[in-house]
């Protein structure tokens, strides 16, 4: 480094210049970090001037350059620009994605903003559906949380896939794609698209559904609850079973049908036991 510091003592102007270079560089609650990274910055007054700064990030190439103005109260503006190339990152447990994106992070008197555009070469997700999502865990329980930096931050997310995105759980096995945004403030943000499934193979009643379409469609800009559109089949025996499902995800009901057609409760005992009810009456 060198640095100036010159004029009256109660406000003197800082000037200087900062070759940096290290290992590791940790972010708070995310599970990754920048490794063998390095970079210059020019300070002038309350000013900090990133010129250049690469690193390695899930084995990717990662550069940012950008300001920060800094006073005595903090952090005053930012304005900070980021891309990498073909990080192999895991933010969740049991996922791991091969990513390409661009973000830029701008703070001032009118705004607070985190603006990316992310493409997914290649994920695969082995997490439940009902997991909740979350970055890092807490050593002990907390009734309240203390508020950070970066809570009034918003959100404006683009997050798309090419399509070899594979989901393996206890649900089943299929590939797909997706076009997600994700807005609204970081605490509570909001998730606008559709997830459209390419292929693959669901379980119900022990037995595998060939996934004949679905997708997840995210419209309401109030609150996270996907619509549902989804058809499988099945073959039993000498009958074909298909089964669907649309709605709301938190009301969404199965409908059964066959080939040759049977009642739904025949169908379910067929699913269940392999074999039809033994009816004694008709109507």
């Amino acid at each position: 480094y060198l640095g100036e510091l010159r004029g009256p003592k109660d406000s003197p102007e800082i000037k200087g210049f900062v070759d940096f270079q290290g290992p590791v560089l940790p972010f708070p609650q995310f599970a990754h970090a920048v490794t063998d990274y390095s970079g210059s910055a020019l300070i002038q007054g309350g000013m900090i001037s990133v010129r250049s700064f690469q690193g390695k990030l899930g084995g990717g190439d990662v550069r940012a350059s950008g300001t920060v103005t800094i006073d005595m109260d903090g952090v005053k503006s930012i304005d900070l620009k980021s891309d990498g190339k073909d990080m192999l990152v895991s933010p969740l447990e049991r996922t791991r994605a091969l990513v390409d994106g661009s973000a830029t992070l701008v703070m001032d008197s009118r705004r607070f903003v985190l603006d990316g555009d992310f493409l997914v070469k290649k994920l695969t997700w082995r997490r439940e559906l009902y997991e909740k999502f979350a970055f890092s865990s807490v050593p002990y329980y907390q009734l309240t949380r203390e508020k950070t930096f970066f809570d009034d931050m918003n959100l404006n997310l683009h997050i798309r896939t090419t399509g070899d995105a594979w989901m393996e759980n206890s649900l089943g096995r299929a590939r797909g794609r997706f076009d997600l945004s994700v807005t609204g403030n970081v605490t509570a943000p909001i998730m606008l698209g559709a997830i459209e499934v390419l292929g693959g193979d669901v379980y119900f009643q022990d037995r595998k559904f060939r996934v004949l379409k679905g997708q997840l469609s995210f419209f309401n800009p109030t609150t996270v609850e996907p619509y549902l559109d989804f058809k499988g089949e099945t073959f039993v025996k000498d009958y074909r079973v298909t089964i669907a499902l649309s709605g709301l995800a938190s009301n969404v009901r199965p409908e059964f049908s066959s080939s040759p057609p049977l009642p739904p409760e025949d169908i379910l005992a067929l699913l269940a036991l392999g074999e039809s009810f033994k009816r004694t009456y008709s109507y």
